[in-house]
């Protein structure tokens, strides 16, 4: 496998939680070009997770999805991503991203103030959409907060495909393309995350997923899973009327279902 190469920022808190450790927990940006700068007190400061998650006690990694951010040989981040996938084009792009999202974890494992079994994540949008897919497929994720991240295939495939996103994953595009079907959808994405704890964030107004009903019902989908494991509290979700974003009410929601989960359940 070639070199990939990300950038991250680790905020510390002033005063870690137990014993000189804290949880930690991923702040994942959206699609904009500055990164994990995003997370950092980015455009709005609306999605200034790491720093506000470290004012609450927490240990907060920002780091650069592959493709965003950072870059070396003065390569910009869309030439890394057009040169690897027609290097290898039955890769995943999504697949690239999740895995430098494990290797995050990785590197928390490490550090001696993270305290280890607790680890969480929060995006908005592209972020909140790999903040479910690292989830499902990274049992160290146990809280997770994914904000307008549900992209239900069936609804969204026309869009998705207008925008040339079929590098995201190009088996999946195959298929529909051959057959109108998408080989699984988003609530069997959420149902491999159970009985981890999920707090979805999702709004009635979201330009970029205009069927927002279809998102619900994938969450209500998924709940059925968690209801045969016997933890219906471990997912939720919080509807809005705030658009694509996570307004001051609605992240501060969201930093007490890290404390119900992360924080109280780790002393």
């Amino acid at each position: 496998m070639d070199d990939i190469w990300n950038e991250a920022v680790l905020v510390l808190p002033e005063k870690f939680q137990d014993n000189g450790k804290s949880s930690a927990i991923l702040a994942i940006h959206g699609t904009i070009n500055i990164g994990k700068d995003a997370a950092l007190g980015g455009p709005g400061g609306r999605r200034s997770y790491a720093i506000e998650l470290a004012n609450k006690g927490y240990i907060a990694l920002a780091p650069d999805l592959y493709g965003f951010g950072a870059t070396i040989n003065n390569t910009t981040q869309q030439e890394l991503v057009d040169n690897l996938m027609k290097k290898y084009p039955n890769w995943s792009y999504r697949g690239i991203k999740i895995l430098s999202l494990i290797r995050a974890i990785d590197m928390l494992e490490q550090l001696p103030f993270v305290k280890k079994g607790s680890y969480g994540s929060m995006g908005n949008s592209l972020g909140g959409g790999m903040a479910l897919f690292h989830a499902a497929f990274d049992s160290r994720i146990k809280v997770s907060v994914p904000s307008t991240g549900i992209s239900p295939a069936k609804t969204n495939v026309f869009r998705l495909m207008d925008r040339g996103r079929t590098w995201e994953e190009p088996e999946k595009w195959r298929k529909i393309a051959k057959d109108g079907k998408p080989p699984y959808d988003i609530h069997e994405v959420i149902a491999l995350c159970a009985p981890r704890c999920m707090l979805f964030l999702e709004d009635y107004n979201d330009p970029y997923n205009p069927d927002v009903m279809a998102g619900f019902q994938h969450v209500y989908q998924a709940m059925q899973v968690y209801q045969l494991l016997g933890t219906p509290g471990h997912i939720s979700i919080l509807i809005h009327g705030d658009g694509h974003d996570t307004v001051d009410d609605v992240r501060e929601y969201a930093y007490k279902w890290f404390d119900r989960y992360l924080l109280i359940k780790n002393k």
